[in-house]
C-alpha cells in the first residue's frame, strides 16, 4: 500500500511540473508574440525610427536575450525563485522585440502559418519525449553537435551571402530543433524525478520552460524562413 500511495504521490508531482513547465512555456510564448505585434505593428513606424536613431540597439537585442540565457543556466542555483522568473520573461519580453523586425518583414498570413505549424509540431514532440522509453540521450547529443556546426557555418554565410546555402541551413534547422524538442522534453521530466530537493520545483520548470521555449522559438523561426513570403 505505501509503495502504491508513493507512486501516485510521484505521478501527482511529476504531473504538476509539467503542467508548471508547459505554462511556463505558453506565458513566455504569449509575451514574445505581444511584444512583437505591439512592436512590429501597432507602433511599426515608431519603431524603426527609434532603431534609425539607435541603431546600436540592434546589437544589444541580439546579445541581451543570449546573457540572459547564460546568467540563468549557470547561476539559477544562487538565484531566488523571482529573479529567475524575472529573466525568464524578460528573455521573452527580449525576443518579442526581435521578432517584431520579422513582422516588418514577412506576411501576417507567413507568421501566423509559421506559428501555428511550429506550435503544432512543438506539441506533437513534447508529447513524444515526455511518454518515450527510449533513452534519447545519445539524440541530444548529436543534436547539440549538429547545432554547433550550424551556427558556425550560418556566422560564415553572412559573409558569403549564399541564399541556397540559407535554404538548406533553415530545413537542416528545423531538423536539428525537432531532436531537440523531443531530447529536452524528455530530459526535463528526469530532471525532475532525479531532483533531491536542493533546487525548487518552480526553479527547475523555468530551466525546462527555458529549452523548450527556445525550442519552439527556433523551430518557428526556421519554418518561417523556409515557406514563409516577405511583403
Amino acid at each position: 500500500m505505501d509503495q502504491i500511495t508513493k507512486r501516485v504521490s510521484s505521478e501527482s508531482g511529476l504531473n504538476q511540473f509539467l503542467t508548471k513547465v508547459y505554462a511556463l512555456v505558453g506565458i513566455a510564448t504569449l509575451i514574445s508574440a505581444a511584444t512583437a505585434f505591439v512592436l512590429g505593428k501597432v507602433y511599426m513606424a515608431e519603431t524603426i525610427n527609434f532603431l534609425k536613431d539607435h541603431q546600436y540597439v540592434l546589437s544589444v537585442i541580439v546579445i541581451l536575450p543570449l546573457a540572459l540565457i547564460l546568467i540563468l543556466s549557470l547561476l539559477i542555483n544562487k538565484m531566488n525563485t523571482a529573479t529567475a522568473l524575472l529573466l525568464y520573461f524578460t528573455t521573452s519580453v527580449v525576443y518579442g522585440a526581435i521578432f517584431s523586425l520579422l513582422c516588418m518583414i514577412y506576411t501576417d498570413a507567413s507568421l501566423v502559418t509559421a506559428f501555428i505549424s511550429s506550435f503544432a509540431v512543438f506539441a506533437v514532440l513534447a508529447v513524444i519525449g515526455t511518454r518515450t522509453n527510449r533513452n534519447l540521450n545519445n539524440l541530444g547529443s548529436y543534436a547539440l553537435a549538429a547545432l554547433i556546426g550550424l551556427i558556425v557555418a550560418t556566422f560564415v554565410n553572412l559573409f558569403v551571402g549564399n541564399s541556397i546555402a540559407d535554404f538548406i541551413f533553415s530545413i537542416l534547422g528545423v531538423i536539428i530543433f525537432t531532436a531537440l524538442t523531443v531530447y529536452d522534453a524528455q530530459k526535463t521530466k528526469e530532471v525532475y524525478l532525479e531532483s533531491d530537493g536542493t533546487v525548487s520545483d518552480t526553479k527547475l520548470a523555468v530551466m525546462g520552460a527555458l529549452n523548450l521555449y527556445l525550442d519552439l522559438i527556433n523551430l518557428f523561426i526556421n519554418l518561417l524562413r523556409i515557406f514563409g513570403k516577405e511583403k
